[in-house]
This record gives structure tokens, sequence and C-alpha cells, in this order.
């Protein structure tokens, strides 16, 4: 990361292996590592919570990174929204 900083501007990660209850989240430590190594650098941090996000982990929060206290810059979201229905996804 110190060789190459100047080159990145975001980190996008998801922060969940796989989905339903069948799913892991990374260990939080190593994603907290990262998180804050990136961001002492000015690079971005972006969550992809597509598959996870809206309540879908079964960690009791809307998003991992909310459960993991992970403090990204945005989020994206997306499936659940819809209902499996509709092609609709978010980011905040």
């Amino acid at each position: 990361l110190d060789a190459h900083a100047h080159e990145v501007g975001v980190i996008l990660f998801e922060p969940q292996w796989g989905s339903s209850q069948a799913a892991y989240p990374w260990p939080k430590k190593l994603l907290k590592t990262c998180i804050s190594k990136s961001k002492a650098r000015g690079i971005r941090i972006v969550c992809d919570e597509i598959m996870c996000g809206l309540g879908r982990h079964g960690l009791g929060t809307i998003f991992v990174s909310k459960a993991l206290d992970l403090d990204p810059d945005a989020v994206t979201f997306g499936k659940a929204i819809g209902g499996g229905v509709y092609p609709i996804a978010g980011a905040i």
C-alpha cells in the first residue's frame, strides 16, 4: 500500500463472503486495519453490500459494515431492496 497509495483512489470490498446463513464476514481486525491504513493515506473505502446488505447477513443490523463498526466512506446495496423482482440498487 505504501508503494502504490498515490495510484489508488478507492478500495471497494465485500465485507462478507457468500450470502444468507452460509456466509462469513471477513475477520473484523483485518478489515479495520485495512480501512485505517487506507484512510491514513487518503484512500476512500466503499463496502459492497449488494448481496449481504439490508439485513441479509444475519448479524442483527442493516449492514455488515455497521455490525462490524467499519466506518466506510460509502456503502452499496441492492438485491433485497427490489425484493428479487425489481433491478434496483443504491449507495449511501
